[in-house]
């Protein structure tokens, strides 16, 4: 609340006294308003959650944080924290197997081990290389 100032909110009022309010009300006195129309898309913001773990390395689990979830609720409230996060890697699993037994060539799969700079945390990257029928080398990270 930027004020104390309380205002009538009936569908009878309209929103003029309240637009009238903003351009006198000393609390945003140095403030700008502007009005825009937002439109609440949960696959941006879901996409966007993602890239911010990956960019951060924040730990997947994050998401399960009470702290997390009140933020988000505080936020936008129509945010649904993802929980199927399981189900999606299931899903692309399969997707992988089905790829790798239709492929007519043998699959090398390799490592690489390594520590995050802000977690102190070791991880490891397993992923598999194949050379395919145009005979181009091919490397998947298998997750």
């Amino acid at each position: 609340m930027w004020c104390k100032d309380k205002l009538g909110g009936e569908t009878r009022n309209g929103t003029t006294h309240l637009h009238d309010h903003l351009k006198i009300c000393q609390a945003r006195a140095c403030r700008k308003v502007s009005v825009e129309k937002y439109i609440f898309d949960q696959e941006v913001v879901r996409k966007e959650l993602g890239l911010m773990i990956c960019l951060h390395e924040y730990p997947l689990s994050m998401v399960d944080h009470t702290g997390f979830r009140k933020f988000c609720a505080a936020m936008q409230p129509m945010f649904k924290v993802p929980t199927d996060i399981l189900d999606m890697h299931d899903v692309q699993r399969k997707s992988i197997v089905k790829y790798f037994q239709q492929l007519s060539s043998r699959v090398a799969i390799t490592t690489d081990m390594w520590t995050a700079n802000h977690q102190k945390k070791g991880y490891m990257a397993v992923t598999a290389h194949y050379i395919d029928d145009k005979w181009e080398l091919r490397s998947f990270l298998l997750r």
